[in-house]
């Protein structure tokens, strides 16, 4: 009777109960899962239906809203797309310290599509954006990169914290305490732009975000990339047996930046030959002092050009500062330049010649504009830049010492004349004869 009252009462709440099969469970939740009305059953089919497309479209609405709003910041996965040689998987990403060695084992990052400057969200913090630089000034020491560089990120699009790293050429190796710098570190130094360039993507005005952040670069500034590849027969990817290297500095930022942008300047390599001797040299710096190195570097150099092919001398290490304090090998410009263009295309590569720099500054950094892609500047910003003083001339304490001597000139003129024109050539740009144009017997 009771349960017979009780489904009654049922059937007050939902008439239309008939037809509910009775099950041996008596309770009302086991009564009411077998609900079978004809109300009930239209009804749930209906949600059935209408609830996924719900679900489907308010899952496209999130991920569209969460990828374009950069709010908390996405991390890209790389997932089963490199081979297993990559022993660093995910390092870039994660910041993981890793044998400094190893670059080639190093998996390539995917950087933020449609960004301009290369950066990733750290895996490890959600909230922390990474960043390489867009571009390198890769060379060469002593032709003006110090002056071309504070031009440069006197841009508002530009930003840097530190000129020289020199890590891929030297502090990944070693440092001043003996101990290679781990490329987390490298990537540190960056630190400033990559959180200008946050800053732009998670602000206020996201309408504008990519805008405002694809108008901001950096830079390494380093002039050693391009020419110092000291130890390569240590190096992974080179055969200490062989006499010049297979891989060079260029392969190894290729492996992580494919698309980055270098610029290059080159000076009158008699003069920047002295002024490195001057700013590089110690006491008892004098014009006698250099024609002896020279003579003596010359004499080496031209030894091993008997047993080696040029460019093995070029690398060789024993040319280096350490051993002979005049750098003769980094005046062979054409050298570096043809390695260069065998690892990335000419397109992403710019040459300037310091005394035409100097000549038509204005015309050279409207020209590195639009090279790097930066937005022209209005006219009173250009002027602030070309009537900027000279960074980093001569100190007047090597001023007092004088010039070089006629002779030491005139042997280095020698030495460096069909360099010159190899340069030329191989740049199609006659300017670099110019450095010779007034020693014709030297360069006919």
């Amino acid at each position: 009777m009771d349960s017979d009252r009780t489904r009654a009462g049922h059937r007050t709440a939902f008439p239309s109960w008939n037809g509910c099969k009775r099950r041996n469970d008596t309770k009302f939740t086991a009564e009411f899962m077998c609900l079978q009305s004809d109300i009930f059953i239209p009804f749930t089919k209906t949600w059935c239906k209408i609830i996924p497309w719900i679900l489907l479209t308010l899952g496209i609405f999130l991920t569209v809203t969460y990828r374009y709003a950069q709010i908390p910041p996405r991390t890209i996965e790389v997932v089963g797309k490199f081979p297993p040689k990559f022993l660093e998987r995910g390092a870039l990403q994660n910041g993981t310290v890793f044998d400094n060695s190893s670059i080639f084992e190093l998996e390539p990052q995917d950087f933020i599509p449609n960004l301009k400057n290369p950066c990733w969200w750290k895996s490890t913090d959600k909230r922390q954006l990474r960043c390489l630089p867009y571009f390198y000034l890769i060379g060469m020491p002593k032709c003006g990169t110090t002056d071309l560089y504070r031009r440069l990120i006197s841009h508002p699009s530009v930003i840097s914290s530190k000129k020289e790293p020199h890590w891929w050429t030297r502090l990944r190796y070693k440092d001043r305490h003996g101990v290679g710098v781990p490329f987390e570190r490298y990537v540190n130094t960056f630190s400033l732009p990559s959180n200008v360039i946050r800053q732009a993507l998670v602000g206020k005005q996201r309408l504008n975000r990519y805008n405002l952040a694809n108008q901001i670069i950096t830079v390494d500034a380093s002039a050693s990339t391009m020419w110092d590849n000291v130890g390569w027969e240590r190096r992974p990817g080179n055969d200490p047996s062989k006499s010049e290297p297979d891989i060079i500095v260029a392969h190894r930022i290729r492996h992580i930046q494919p698309n980055a942008k270098f610029i290059a300047i080159f000076r009158d390599p008699v003069e920047r030959l002295y002024s490195d001797f001057l700013f590089f040299g110690k006491d008892g710096l004098s014009p006698d002092l250099f024609h002896k190195y020279v003579v003596q570097a010359i004499g080496i150099f031209k030894k091993c050009t008997e047993h080696l092919s040029l460019r093995s001398c070029a690398y060789d290490s024993k040319f280096n500062m350490d051993d002979l304090p005049v750098r003769l090998r980094v005046g062979l410009y054409h050298i570096y330049v043809k390695d260069w263009f065998s690892v990335f295309p000419k397109k992403q590569m710019l040459f300037l010649q310091l005394d035409n720099y100097h000549q038509n500054l204005r015309g050279n950094i409207e020209k590195i504009f639009k090279f790097l892609n930066l937005l022209p500047l209005h006219e009173d910003q250009m002027k602030i830049i070309i009537k900027q003083d000279i960074h980093n001339t001569r100190k007047e304490s090597t001023v007092k010492l004088g010039d070089m001597w006629n002779k030491t000139r005139q042997m280095l003129r020698q030495f460096y004349a069909p360099h010159n024109r190899e340069l030329a050539q191989l740049l199609n740009n006659d300017a670099y004869l110019s450095w010779d144009a007034q020693h014709p017997s030297i360069v006919e």
